[in-house]
């Protein structure tokens, strides 16, 4: 094989399924491991502490391998800085909401969304 082929930029293809993820930092798995815990065991309090301080695996709705391993390949496939994955289209709508929209700020929505996100985007009237 010659060195510009070894060397040249990986394809989508072959990034969507390789990205961020060394088989020799996980006993030599080929394909990554799922991980499906709900949490995550620790020795002792001390050492559950010890990990969350650096943002480690404690509990699978937050710091999950699985997910993080996702949102790096997102991320690189997509040509972002970072992604974040969330668990359901209400979660996401939720998070872009929170993260972008100020006390005061208006938003302008249709009558024809979804209707969960409608009702989190419409103010709420007083009955009479």
């Amino acid at each position: 094989m010659s060195a510009d082929r070894r060397n040249r930029i990986p394809g989508f293809q072959t990034r969507a399924i390789h990205h961020g993820y060394e088989p020799a930092e996980n006993q030599g798995a080929l394909s990554p491991p799922i991980f499906m815990t709900s949490t995550f065991a620790f020795e002792s309090v001390e050492a559950a502490e010890a990990v969350a301080e650096q943002a480690g695996a404690t509990y699978a709705r937050e710091h999950n391998p699985t997910t993080a391993l996702l949102e790096k390949r997102l991320a690189n496939l997509e040509g972002a800085e970072a992604c974040v994955a969330v668990a359901s289209g209400m979660a996401a709508v939720g998070t872009l909401l929170l993260s972008l929209l100020s006390q005061g700020d208006e938003l302008i929505v249709h009558e024809t969304l979804y209707s969960n996100t409608f009702a989190i985007t419409t103010p709420c009237r007083a009955s009479a």
